[in-house]
């Protein structure tokens, strides 16, 4: 929990700063597990998985109801068949609550988890005098980021009033190959 997103985050209410507490835009729960293992011929494989859960995301009306110069005002929970209200997969709202009206919370929106599967594969070659290995070694490295090309999504676009509105505004990095060589001297 926390009372902002970041530094430049405005409340929704300048005037009624605890309003502006609420669930911090973080991940609540993260998985990790990884390994490194050795194979035969001096190769190396290196496994990492990560998932994270959904990230809260602001819903604001994209209006100023308050009349503070600043479009985040948040909306109200709107009653079945009202006049104005918006019907989302996260509730219906009302995104011009009356002075006094109740407002949602700061991130009540949920946005999607993220997941992602990465490997390196390694080789490492050892340099040779004559017949003896000697302390000079080349490794090469193949890292494949999002291996299996999981679509993970940025947070999720909360002004009730865009149409882009429960959308992620972009995708995360698709996967990605990375081919590096060390050499340890």
């Amino acid at each position: 929990m926390q009372d902002t997103d970041d530094l430049y985050s405005v409340p929704a209410d300048s005037a009624n700063l605890a309003a502006e507490w609420g669930r911090a835009p973080v991940p609540v729960h993260r998985l990790s597990f990884g390994g490194s293992f050795s194979l035969p011929d001096d190769y190396a494989i290196h496994p990492f998985v990560y998932w994270t859960s959904a990230l809260p995301f602001n819903i604001t009306s994209g209006n100023d109801t308050n009349v503070d110069s600043i479009f985040t005002d948040r909306p109200s929970l709107a009653q079945p068949g009202q006049a104005g209200a918006v019907a989302t997969p996260f509730g219906l709202f009302n995104p011009n609550p009356q002075p006094g009206e109740p407002v949602i919370p700061r991130n009540v929106g949920v946005g999607p988890t993220n997941f992602s599967f990465d490997v390196t594969v390694s080789k490492a070659f050892l340099s040779y005098k004559g017949l003896t290995p000697s302390s000079h070694r080349t490794t090469v490295l193949l890292s494949i980021s999002n291996l299996l090309n999981h679509i993970n999504y940025a947070p999720y676009n909360g002004v009730l009033t865009s149409p882009f509105f429960g959308t992620a505004n972009r995708a995360l990095n698709m996967r990605r190959l990375t081919l590096s060589a060390r050499y340890d001297f």
